[in-house]
């Protein structure tokens, strides 16, 4: 252990600054219309739709959804539900996806050759390699890509189930498994467009 510190620590000069020292990373939803401007971008894409699909209509984790295999499916009535314990908080959960989130999975499940549901030629997606390329289908979409990653898939579900279905936030705290609406509050953003509105506030 000695010598790992003592060759990691020598990697840098003193006074060293990590380049991501002091920044705040933050992941934003998509919203309004930039959400079916994505989805049309992913209409010939059926297994990037799919995965934008399920991911912004179940809000599972990134790592969560990409381990999923076809096993964790059931198929009944024309909707696929989910299996799954979840990593972070050892939770077993069955989520049923609504119609059309189950039927983009369908689709991509004909052309589906592996036993994880979300695979390229090399294996199962990363969780690096799916921000990625989100990133560059918001940006060829005409979407502000600046602060998109996995994440966005889950914060779009949960902002959008806030703010077009009026679905009340203690509800949304229990399918997200935090604490609290104020910590639901802080994660979907809200907390932060209150102080930014109330600048706006003049003061005379």
């Amino acid at each position: 252990m000695t010598e790992q510190l003592s060759t990691s620590t020598a990697m840098f000069n003193p006074g060293h600054k990590p380049a991501h020292k002091g920044r705040i990373v933050t992941t934003d939803p998509i919203r309004g219309n930039d959400i079916m401007r994505v989805r049309d971008y992913l209409r010939d894409r059926p297994r990037d739709l799919a995965i934008w699909s399920v991911g912004t209509n179940c809000a599972l984790r990134a790592g969560d959804l990409l381990a999923l295999k076809w096993s964790d499916l059931e198929d009944s009535a024309g909707r696929f539900a989910i299996l799954l314990r979840e990593k972070k908080t050892g939770k077993i959960r069955r989520i049923v996806l609504n119609l059309v989130a189950s039927a983009d999975l369908r689709a991509w499940k004909t052309l589906s050759t592996s036993d994880y549901v979300f695979s390229g030629q090399r294996g199962p997606l990363t969780v690096a390699s799916v921000g990625r390329m989100l990133k560059s289908i918001a940006c060829d979409a005409g979407v502000n890509a600046q602060r998109v990653s996995t994440h966005s898939l889950r914060k779009t579900w949960v902002r959008a189930q806030h703010e077009i279905h009026k679905v009340p936030l203690y509800i949304l705290s229990q399918a997200l498994g935090h604490a609290s609406e104020a910590q639901t509050r802080v994660y979907m953003g809200l907390l932060a467009d209150g102080v930014a509105e109330a600048y706006d506030n003049v003061i005379a």
